[in-house]
């Protein structure tokens, strides 16, 4: 599906909606106030373009929530100059660089048909 990118960022000229990828994923923080540790859970939405440099972070929406769900998720918000978004850039760039192993995409069905087949011997 395109994404429409105009409707999140005035600064539209990094990527067009074709070439953009998606990425989902959730971090787990843990913060003291006092001597109670507050859990909080993110969650990051990812936009990534490939140049022919390699990929480049396009944006990065978020949102906050308590790890135990009894609050509400806070609306998105733009986090593309935040940590998580420079320690991702970061990474891009380490890749890039051949600093960090490629990993060898797994197909998960056929790794699980195999140990099925290795378990049914």
């Amino acid at each position: 599906m395109p994404l429409n990118l105009e409707e999140y960022s005035a600064d539209v000229s990094k990527s067009s909606a074709s070439g953009v990828e998606q990425v989902f994923f959730t971090t787990l923080e843990r913060q003291y106030i006092g001597k109670k540790a507050v859990e909080l859970q993110e969650f990051h939405w990812l936009l990534l373009t490939k140049t022919k440099d390699g990929w480049r972070l396009v944006m990065m929406f978020s949102q906050i929530g308590s790890y135990s769900g009894q609050q509400p998720v806070s609306p998105p918000r733009d986090s593309s100059k935040g940590t998580v978004a420079q320690g991702v850039k970061t990474w891009l760039r380490d890749c890039q660089a051949g600093s960090v192993q490629q990993m060898r995409a797994v197909n998960i069905r056929d790794k699980i048909e195999k140990e099925a087949r290795e378990q049914g011997r």
